[in-house]
């Protein structure tokens, strides 16, 4: 059992919905115990905190902080010229192994586009090479990687740019310890979805790399909350997990540096 697995099985069990499942299935066990009060207890705590993960303006005031930890470009000249010797990279973000739509070839997700069309503009403005860096999920499977759907994305919608790939990461930690051994850049302008982005920092400099961030596909709402932000959404809770994902990660990246842990 390698560590990429229970990292991932660690991750599916501590956040929801596995642990709000787990939560009502020791609710109904307690119940038949005879244990009521407890049950009750239990399982009324679950049904709140799922509510509420649902709800706009608690997802909002989970992932806001994340966003704004690190500022947005001011303008597509701050990333610099070709002259200064960085690397444009993007962080892949999930996608499809086999889409009908594209002859069951890969497909990028929506936050990977929305990544990779924001780190071509930066990357034309600038005459910064660009990479992208994402690979399979799990091995053994005879599918394209998401670099790999990267690179036919950009060649069919036309968008020629000088370019780089790495398929091999599966995780954050792989993906800037893959740029490092690959290409070896001092400096890199970091696109990733604005979330992801303190994480990402920090993995990145843990390679040894200067990091200019360039987060993009914000999601918390910056306008004042209305009346349907108090309802409970699948859309809410997504960004809930995403979240509490990455806090969960940023966790795991202080204990591992706690305990001595190199990269």
């Amino acid at each position: 059992m390698t560590m990429f697995f229970i990292s991932k099985l660690v991750t599916f069990l501590v956040l929801p919905p596995a642990v709000l499942i787990l939560a009502f299935l020791a609710s109904t066990i307690l119940f038949l115990a005879g244990k009521k009060r407890a049950g009750a207890v239990l399982s009324l705590g679950a049904l709140v905190l799922l509510t509420a993960l649902s709800l706009r303006v608690v997802s909002d005031a989970l992932i806001r902080p994340l966003e704004d930890r690190h500022a947005p470009l001011r303008s597509m000249a701050e990333a610099g010229t070709a002259s200064d010797g960085r690397l444009v990279v993007v962080l892949g973000g999930g996608y499809v192994e086999r889409s009908p739509e594209e002859g069951m070839k890969a497909s990028l997700g929506e936050e990977p586009v929305k990544r990779l069309m924001y780190g071509y503009r930066i990357a034309l403005a600038s005459g910064l090479p660009l990479a992208f860096t994402g690979g399979r999920v799990f091995d053994g499977r005879e599918v394209e990687s998401e670099a790999e759907a990267a690179r036919r994305f950009l060649v069919e919608n036309e968008m020629t740019i000088k370019s780089e790939y790495e398929g091999e990461s599966r995780t954050t930690l792989e993906n800037a310890r893959n740029i490092a051994a690959k290409f070896g850049p001092r400096e890199v302008v970091l696109v990733t979805s604005a979330y992801h982005m303190p994480r990402s920092v920090l993995s990145f400099r843990r390679y040894g790399m200067k990091v200019l961030p360039a987060p993009t596909d914000y999601k918390a709402g910056r306008s004042r909350p209305v009346i349907a932000d108090f309802l409970p959404t699948s859309a809410a809770f997504g960004n809930s997990w995403k979240a509490l994902h990455e806090y969960l990660g940023l966790v795991g990246y202080r204990v591992a540096s706690g305990l001595g842990v190199g990269p």
